[in-house]
């Protein structure tokens, strides 16, 4: 894997990453294990990621490292690109009611899948 850009978030950093053999564009996120607890429950989560999204209306988890760097858990998933909503909204400013309404039928319809 070759990084091609690293980002720091307020939950971890995450890297954008070229696979060279497929020249795919992954995503990894680290996340810091500080207790046991944070452990268990992230484990957890992405379990019920990997089990529950599994639709194009979700990111794909490809797969986690464990300790990798150390303390951390690194989470493989599908890069994508475009961005996220605040990015839009600070680029453009407010966005369109008609646009918003999109949005929000889509963030329901995923949420109501996560919850069944």
């Amino acid at each position: 894997m070759i990084t091609l850009a690293v980002f720091k978030s307020t939950s971890g950093t995450v890297k954008k990453m070229l696979h060279a053999p497929s020249l795919k564009i992954y995503t990894i996120k680290e996340v810091p294990i500080a207790t046991r607890d944070i452990r268990q429950m992230l484990k957890d989560w992405i379990g019920k990621w990997e089990h529950n999204c599994s639709t194009d209306n979700f990111v794909k988890i490809y797969t986690s490292f464990w300790n990798s760097p150390e303390g951390c858990v690194s989470v493989v998933t599908d890069y994508a690109g475009s961005g996220s909503l605040h990015n839009l909204v600070v680029s453009i400013g407010a966005l369109p009611e008609n646009i918003l309404k999109h949005l929000a039928k889509s963030v329901l319809r995923s949420l109501d899948q996560m919850h069944d």
